[in-house]
């Protein structure tokens, strides 16, 4: 829409704005056209004189085209004084012409000269706007304006003289930005009830757009397509997202500021400040807003899942902004962007949980991974699951209708206090789905009790995780505590089939009757047994520090008490006989030794049976 055509009412609305050019000179008297009145002198055209009179002595005075224009300086930013009697004098001018144009016909001298001084005096008020906008760019900065739009010093005062002689503040450049609002509100309401908003709007575009663009320019914000997005790679993409956050948000804090100085500056005029504010801002703001849109549409991996939860994080956070920004109709279509961007976003998110979850069901868990160790497949579910976690509070609003009833259903069943919380129950199933892997990847394994440190290992390893993240809190206590339990399940049957082997060899009365081939025997026995176990255990690993030293308590509580006494008994009895000395490898110490080395994954040095001499 034309600015002309929006102005239009303001415009016609001048009594005075009759000629498109100032008259050279006076009409001849035969032109002049005698009063309506038939009284000629009358008091008020006394007065209507004296104030053209007084109009002209002080316009053509500050007239940029005058003589004295050579010693131009701006009576608003110097001259107070002058500019209240300049102000005054328009007001009066202004009505001076209303008193002309009902007494009067058209062509009249009276009307014509306050015609071409009213032209004169708003040439020099659109050259006064100018030039406090112009000279005030730092302190009328949007951003500058937003931390100043709440300040006593501005929304207290309108645009009266008085209340600009009146601002008082510690803060030198709160002041500054005051005085330069109220000078500029002051120019604007003349010049509009003067009948030129069109020239003051224009000015106030021109000038303000150039600023809001080298905002938006300095902050590196881009024209951003469709094509241009595709081609970033994942981490330039981050990158972008990462700017494009911080972007918004100082632009949104801005344009509270530029939204404020329109409203202020235009306050008598809604047609005016509607069209100003679209004109400044509505360009950038739109491309600002599509990008969001344009990432949602073009990523949907579960590399780039968190990135696109931190700019949905930060839309969500400034959309009462944008709403009350962007409240005119004829700016709506930003709030429809921001909008449009943040279903865009929900959708693509929702896309990558459910490709994530589809990929983990999928999921052959092939590898065997050496020693029983932490499945890699474990570890990135856990590392995704967990950091998705964080962002609980954006995700409830994302998948709130996002898990199927069936899911839901049967992880109440599984879980006792399953929370209702959409987000809990999803993060719930996810991990179910990889227990059931975790346990199906077991069998792989030709070692049973191997099998059962695997998995024992893993699930160790996903408590670990859950109680160090904000999975704690989207699963409870008693998800982590049964766990708990299935650990020391699986903990228990590893140590039952590795070494009840070596266990049993041990009488459980040491000091039964036994001759000493037997106890040859059993002492053989027990190092075969125990060599067995060492040797494939050595490569065995336990990651976990605390299970490692709960498990080998464990064991070494079953066998080093019963082969210390078993040992004690038959040394005392047979200590002279050499061929028990040459049966007996290890000490009650040395197995107290070859037990805490295990669960490194690599062989250590002097920890088996045979390098080890009593």
């Amino acid at each position: 829409m034309a600015i002309t055509k929006l102005i239009s009412k303001t415009k016609a609305s001048a009594t005075f704005h009759f000629f498109s050019k100032p008259a050279t000179s006076l009409p001849s008297s035969q032109n002049q056209i005698i009063p309506n009145s038939t009284t000629s002198n009358t008091f008020s055209e006394l007065i209507m004189q004296e104030n053209i009179e007084n109009a002209k002595t002080i316009i053509t005075k500050y007239d940029i085209d005058g003589p004295n224009r050579e010693n131009f300086s701006s009576i608003f930013q110097e001259n107070r004084n002058g500019a209240k009697t300049f102000i005054s004098c328009v007001k009066g001018l202004k009505e001076t012409m209303n008193y002309l144009v009902k007494t009067y016909s058209y062509g009249s001298t009276k009307i014509v000269l306050a015609q071409n001084l009213m032209q004169v005096a708003m040439k020099r008020l659109e050259l006064e706007f100018h030039l406090i906008l112009t000279s005030n760019k730092e302190h009328l900065k949007p951003e500058s304006i937003s931390s100043h739009s709440s300040s006593q010093s501005i929304t207290n005062f309108s645009s009266s003289d008085d209340e600009i002689d009146r601002i008082s503040t510690d803060d030198e450049s709160e002041s500054v930005t005051a005085t330069a609002m109220l000078n500029l509100k002051q120019i604007a309401d003349c010049m509009i009830s003067a009948g030129y908003s069109k020239e003051c709007a224009r000015k106030f575009m021109i000038i303000r757009k150039s600023v809001t663009s080298e905002m938006f320019y300095n902050l590196g914000i881009e024209s951003y397509s469709s094509t241009k997005i595709k081609k970033m790679n994942s981490n330039d993409l981050k990158d972008h997202i990462k700017k494009w956050i911080y972007a918004a948000k100082y632009v949104v804090k801005s344009l509270i500021g530029e939204r404020f100085l329109v409203d202020y500056l235009f306050s008598t005029t809604q047609t005016i400040r509607e069209f100003c504010f679209a004109e400044i801002v509505i360009q950038e703001a739109m491309n600002l807003f599509k990008f969001p849109e344009l990432v949602a549409k073009r990523w949907n991996s579960p590399d780039i899942a968190f990135s696109l939860l931190d700019i949905y994080e930060g839309i969500q956070e400034i959309i009462p902004n944008i709403e009350s920004i962007f409240s005119y109709e004829s700016i709506s279509s930003v709030k429809i962007q921001a909008s449009s961007s943040l279903h865009a976003l929900s959708n693509s998110i929702q896309l990558i949980l459910t490709l994530f979850e589809t990929s983990l069901q999928k999921d052959s868990f092939g590898i065997v991974v050496p020693g029983g160790g932490i499945h890699p497949s474990t570890m990135s579910v856990l590392d995704f699951a967990s950091s998705l976690a964080n962002y609980s509070h954006v995700l409830t609003e994302i998948i709130i209708n996002f898990v199927a009833p069936e899911k839901v259903t049967f992880i109440r069943c599984y879980f006792d206090e399953a929370s209702n919380s959409a987000v809990s129950i999803w993060q719930a199933w996810v991990l179910l789905v990889l227990l059931c892997k975790l346990d199906y990847t077991a069998e792989f394994y030709n070692d049973v009790a191997l099998s059962y440190l695997f998995l024992a290992n893993n699930i160790q390893y996903i408590i670990e995780k859950v109680s160090t993240s904000s999975l704690k809190y989207l699963l409870g206590d008693e998800y982590i505590a049964k766990l708990d339990r299935k650990v020391k399940s699986y903990a228990a049957n590893y140590e039952e089939i590795a070494w009840s082997k070596a266990i049993t060899c041990l009488p459980q009365d040491p000091t039964a009757e036994m001759s000493p081939d037997r106890v040859k025997g059993r002492f053989k026995k027990f190092n075969e047994d125990l060599e067995e176990a060492l040797r494939k255990q050595m490569a065995w690993v336990i990651p976990d520090r605390k299970l490692r030293e709960e498990i080998k308590l464990s064991i070494g509580r079953k066998l080093v008490p019963a082969y210390q006494n078993f040992y004690n008994s038959q040394m005392k009895k047979f200590g002279p006989e050499k061929n028990l000395q040459r049966s007996v490898r290890l000490s009650p110490d040395d197995l107290g030794n070859c037990l805490s080395n295990l669960f490194h994954g690599v062989s250590v040095s002097g920890s088996s049976p045979s390098s080890s001499r009593n």
